[in-house]
């Protein structure tokens, strides 16, 4: 049993990231935003990326990724990417909160503003979110963590992927 990804021999435990990504792509295209950018994490986090790219096709956008990771200093370097390739990206989505708050750093630096000019969404809820008034979508640790301990103690373990729903936090940076 695994939390977070796990494989076909053995069942986890994850948040359903390609749910928050599809959701977090939802809401930008509600607000207006045509040009979303995402600042992408490693290659083991794939399927908020692939629920991206499939949203944004979906909308008939072009896709824009830059790899990263999961800290703030993936997130500096995926914006000034972004800004780099696609200078008139209106909107940038982070892989985790840490990765969005290196990409606002880099927009400030830029002299862009948010929303205004660039919206900016991450994931994880981490509580410099609210201080920060970032715009995320939500992963129940504690949820997960939870689920995981009972189903290792029961008699009959769990013989799937069990996925927890998140919420998006909308807050001011989008």
């Amino acid at each position: 049993m695994s939390i977070g990804a796990g494989s076909v021999e053995v069942p986890a435990f994850d948040v359903d990231a390609a749910g928050a990504a599809a959701a977090t792509v939802a809401h930008l295209l509600g607000s207006g935003r045509r040009r979303i950018a995402m600042v992408a994490g490693p290659p083991c986090a794939e399927r908020p990326v692939a629920a991206f790219r499939a949203a944004v096709a979906t909308a008939g956008l072009p896709v824009r990724t830059v790899a990263g990771d999961f800290d703030a200093r993936a997130g500096e370097a995926g914006a000034e990417e972004v800004l780099t390739r696609w200078p008139d990206s209106d909107a940038i989505v982070a892989s985790c909160d840490d990765v969005a708050l290196g990409a606002l750093a880099v927009l400030r630096r830029h002299g862009r503003r948010v929303p205004g000019d660039v919206a900016v969404a991450g994931f994880d809820d981490a509580p410099v979110a609210e201080v920060t008034e970032l715009t995320t979508a939500t992963h129940p640790v504690e949820r997960i963590a939870a689920a995981a301990v009972r189903a290792l103690l029961a008699p009959a373990p769990a013989e799937e992927t069990v996925f927890f729903p998140s919420e998006l936090v909308v807050r001011r940076s989008a």
